[in-house]
């Protein structure tokens, strides 16, 4: 009676033992899960922001693409200062994760591009991407802003 009483008593302690090591494996597991749960939100929490400022950059792109030249030296200066503060803008935005999406000569792909128009052109293959109408971008490697784009046909 008394092996048996310790024979159960043996069979229950690894039982117990083995419940233990799962309970702390699956508690290892969480840690594990919920690191990388506050690593993605963390990562994607500016998600927001950063869409905001699209329609700001755009202007800005296209407010400096379209300077015209000037002989007036305080003007010019002026601009220079402007396009500094720009660039550093650009600079921080990319160090955050936010990048501008690469698009002339690439296949359509609906994921990460809109399609605004299309044309027929010479020796291009359809569905290729022949023009950027409004920049797309990506944050960390995630479309934020699809691109607007013109495709051959």
């Amino acid at each position: 009676m008394l092996k048996k009483e310790l024979q159960t008593l043996g069979e229950k302690t690894e039982e117990y033992l083995a419940g233990w090591k799962r309970a702390a494996a699956d508690y290892q597991n969480l840690q594990k899960e919920t690191a990388r749960d506050r690593e993605t939100m963390v990562r994607f929490a500016s998600e927001h922001l950063l869409r905001d400022l699209l329609p700001v950059l755009d202007h800005a792109k296209a407010a400096f693409g379209q300077m015209p030249e000037t002989d007036n030296e305080m003007i010019k200066q002026w601009l220079a200062g402007a396009k500094h503060v720009f660039d550093g803008l650009k600079k921080t935005l990319k160090a955050h994760g936010l990048e501008e999406m690469p698009v002339m000569g690439e296949k359509f792909d609906p994921g990460r591009y809109e399609t605004v128009g299309s044309r027929k052109e010479d020796g291009k293959e359809a569905g290729l991407v022949l023009e950027e109408a409004r920049p797309g971008y990506l944050l960390h490697g995630k479309v934020l802003r699809p691109a607007q784009v013109i495709i051959s046909e």
